[in-house]
């Protein structure tokens, strides 16, 4: 298992380079902090496709948690059931990402959207 780096050595690594302070204190980053010029390289996708991209919050979050159901990833699932939450996201959507067809509360471009995750992870 990968140790984390201490929260206050993270901040200080992750703003070097150029990290904003509350990813440094997240625990993938705070890994990921053990080679601090990846984690910046690392963050400024990150910053480029969930921060500053073109989806809206709310597609993000769906793609984000689908994908992170449907490759039993339990840690980005739930670090994400918050922030979709907060981007706006009902509990029942946040849940229906499990089982997409059962969930009456998406519209169909969310259908979509979470059809579009499944293939790229199958195909």
């Amino acid at each position: 298992m990968i140790s984390l780096v201490p929260n206050d050595e993270a901040a200080a690594r992750g703003k070097a380079n150029g990290i904003d302070d509350f990813f440094s204190r997240v625990n993938a980053f705070r890994a990921m902090l053990h080679n601090p010029h990846a984690a910046g390289a690392a963050y400024r996708m990150l910053d480029a496709l969930l921060i500053h991209g073109t989806l809206s919050p709310i597609v993000r979050e769906l793609v984000i948690l689908r994908t992170g159901w449907r490759t039993r990833s339990e840690y980005e699932f739930c670090q994400h059931v918050r922030v979709a939450s907060q981007a706006g996201l009902s509990e029942e959507k946040i849940l229906g990402v499990r089982d997409p067809d059962s969930c009456a509360a998406f519209s169909e471009s969310e259908r979509a959207v979470m059809r579009m995750v499944d293939e790229l992870l199958e195909r």
